[in-house]
């Protein structure tokens, strides 16, 4: 009796033990070790398995299962996927590279989506198809789009003086009545530079220090003619946020919202507190800087009280909080005509004005407030823009001749280690795309 009361009390253990076991976690060891890890995407696909699979869209991150209408098709579109996946992994570890999410797509669908590496190292959070990172300049390409939008809409002259919007006289003190117009701070050519002490000092430090206190201070010009002179300026930028603010009487990052995010079903913006679905938000790593928590950051955002409508001058440069997946549906609006799956989102016309070359920056087309460039890649013509923030880089960078595209984001490359810089992640990343994934 006591032998049957051992066996049956025996049986019921080693079934709850089967029962309570985890399988899922049990993986076999990879035969690489990089300190780079690969997850989710594509990753667990067989390499001849082109059968499409399902993603969320940004707005579905944080529900536990995407419905049919909010999900888009995703494929991988080569057998060469093993070597695609080592590839990228050893360009992460060339470039120290944290975390990193790469999504790829033709007309209007993303063919190639992989993630790799943490959005959180210390949290060992590894990054996946819906980890937001910040897009650093790209931002300036939306921006640009948005203001672009209300242009073709009729609701801003992109060549009135910009003081109009903005609600304070902005003048170059070398040609004081030549205003600067939008199209001055779209092309890079209103002669403002970024050495301004003040500018820096509002960006990073509190009290925030206004616009108007910035003018008034001066160092915020080049001796060069509005219009005459291209020079990359993240202040200038920065300053049609006010312009945008000064045609909607919105606050930017809310008509941002409004115009375009919310219309496409985005969990993105241009305010932390924007972003529904924290749990994803990536940690930004810099052995030059240190780690900038996002998911706590506040930056900026409680400083804007203090901005009247029309005099923001922070955000529309280069703090768009957003995925690769939902930054690809938007470089597809600039690819395209500013359409979406069967639905218009950005003016056709604002489109084609962005796309058509405007200023020239060392013998290369610019766009507003994009690049082109027929160097990136050997034998195609790109349009796009880069972005480098504390240490981490982004890229997004399509060509409309065959309606394909790149982009890319990640949380920080260490600068201190990367002696080939920031570019050759830029360049390294988009070669590997165009030449393994769309040929």
């Amino acid at each position: 009796m006591q032998k049957r009361v051992c066996f049956i009390l025996g049986l019921f253990f080693l079934i709850f033990i089967l029962l309570h076991s985890d399988t899922r976690n049990i993986r076999l060891k990879e035969t690489y070790s990089p300190s780079v890890i690969e997850t989710e995407g594509t990753g667990g696909l067989n390499p001849a398995n082109t059968a499409p699979v399902k993603i969320r869209t940004g707005s579905q991150a944080d529900k536990s299962q995407p419905t049919a209408s909010s999900t888009q098709k995703t494929t991988t579109t080569s057998a060469d996927f093993p070597a695609l996946r080592d590839e990228v992994i050893s360009l992460c570890n060339k470039h120290h590279v944290v975390g990193m999410s790469l999504a790829v797509f033709r007309n209007e669908e993303i063919i190639y989506i992989q993630s790799y590496g943490y959005s959180d190292k210390e949290q060992k959070i590894k990054a996946n198809q819906n980890t937001k990172y910040r897009a650093a300049s790209i931002s300036k390409t939306i921006s640009g789009m948005i203001a672009m939008d209300l242009a073709e809409k009729g609701k801003l002259d992109i060549h009135r003086d910009i003081s109009e919007y903005i609600g304070l006289k902005i003048r170059s003190p070398y040609y004081p009545d030549v205003p600067i117009t939008t199209w001055h701070l779209l092309t890079h050519t209103s002669g403002i530079i970024d050495s301004s002490p003040y500018f820096k000092k509002a960006t990073d430090q509190k009290p925030f220090i206004t616009l108007k206190t910035i003018l008034d201070n001066g160092g915020v010009f080049h001796k060069g003619r509005p219009g005459s002179r291209y020079v990359y300026s993240n202040f200038g930028m920065g300053l049609l946020a006010g312009v945008i603010e000064g045609a909607t009487g919105e606050r930017f990052y809310d008509y941002a919202q409004k115009a375009l995010f919310e219309p496409m079903n985005m969990d993105a913006g241009y305010l932390r507190s924007q972003i529904r679905d924290t749990r994803n938000l990536a940690s930004i790593y810099s052995g030059r800087y240190g780690t900038v928590n996002l998911k706590t950051w506040n930056r900026v955002e409680s400083s804007y009280e203090h901005f009247p409508i029309g005099q923001m001058y922070l955000l529309a440069h280069g703090d768009l909080i957003i995925s690769a997946v939902d930054l690809a549906r938007l470089a597809m609006l600039l690819c395209n005509d500013g359409s979406y799956q069967g639905k218009r989102y950005i003016e056709k016309g604002a489109i084609e004005k962005i796309n058509t070359p405007a200023a020239s920056r060392g013998g290369s087309d610019v766009g507003l407030a994009l690049m082109m460039s027929t160097g990136l890649v050997r034998g195609r013509k790109l349009h796009g823009h880069s972005g480098q923030a504390y240490g981490m880089v982004a890229g997004m960078y399509y060509d409309r001749s065959d309606k394909t595209g790149v982009v890319f984001i990640s949380n920080g490359c260490d600068r201190n280690k990367n002696s080939a810089g920031e570019y050759m992640v830029n360049h390294d990343i988009i070669n590997l795309a165009y030449s393994k994934i769309i040929k």
